[in-house]
């Protein structure tokens, strides 16, 4: 399985901004542009604060031009990138960069018929979870080291 580098560009702004409705956005590769995706959090999970919270994340599977970037010229790359894209002007107040090497897995045509044979050919009492065999997100690892837990208990 081939996994793309990816970082994650947090930045927190003071309210006032008018931003889009939705909980964010994904940007196609046609765009040719750094940012891959961003999340409004403050609008997907809305907390009492003073700041609004977004995220975007960079890089794709062979489109690492971000990863010689310091994290200054980055921030500065993705603030300039989100300013086209959804017009916020203000500056933030706090920017964090999460650089994440070989952490995205990139599923090719017959992906889950090579995860069932490999799942196959496990001696019982052995298990396999994570984002390279059924889904990357958070609740999807979640998902599948429960059934993990729940096949080895099983087995015991």
């Amino acid at each position: 399985i081939r996994y793309a580098s990816v970082a994650l560009i947090c930045f927190a702004f003071a309210p006032g901004h008018d931003w889009p409705e939705g909980s964010g956005f994904l940007v196609p590769r046609r765009e040719n542009r750094l940012i891959t995706a961003c999340t409004f959090y403050s609008q997907k999970w809305p907390a009492d604060g003073n700041l609004f919270l977004v995220r975007c994340s960079v890089g794709r599977i062979d489109d690492e031009r971000w990863m010689s970037m310091d994290e200054r010229k980055l921030e500065e790359l993705v603030l300039g990138e989100l300013r086209e894209i959804v017009g916020v002007k203000a500056q933030p107040q706090h920017t964090k960069t999460i650089r994440w090497n070989n952490s995205f897995p990139q599923y090719n045509v017959g992906h889950a018929e090579r995860v069932t044979r490999t799942r196959s050919i496990l001696p019982p009492g052995i298990s396999v979870a994570g984002a390279a065999f059924d889904g990357v997100g958070i609740p999807a690892c979640i998902r599948q080291g429960k059934q993990a837990a729940d096949e080895i208990d099983s087995f015991l």
